[in-house]
């Protein structure tokens, strides 16, 4: 079972980073108005990513992979 915490700069970059990406299909494909909303999410997936990154906890004494037997 997967018992790590999720960060929420973590879920929120990857919620933005899928929202730009719907963005820029609809400017290509219908309306090139759409591509004003990039002024508003990419600094905000950029300032999201900075926080995730800065965020990250150095690894434990341990080797990820060991696992302990009894």
């Amino acid at each position: 079972m997967n018992t790590k915490p999720v960060s929420i700069s973590g879920m929120l970059a990857v919620a933005l980073l899928l929202m730009n990406a719907v963005i820029l299909e609809t400017a290509v494909v219908k309306n090139a108005d759409w591509y004003k909303a990039l002024w508003v999410t990419l600094p905000l997936l950029v300032i999201a990513l900075f926080y995730s990154k800065k965020k990250k906890m150095p690894a434990g004494k341990e080797p990820a992979d060991s696992f302990v037997t009894s």
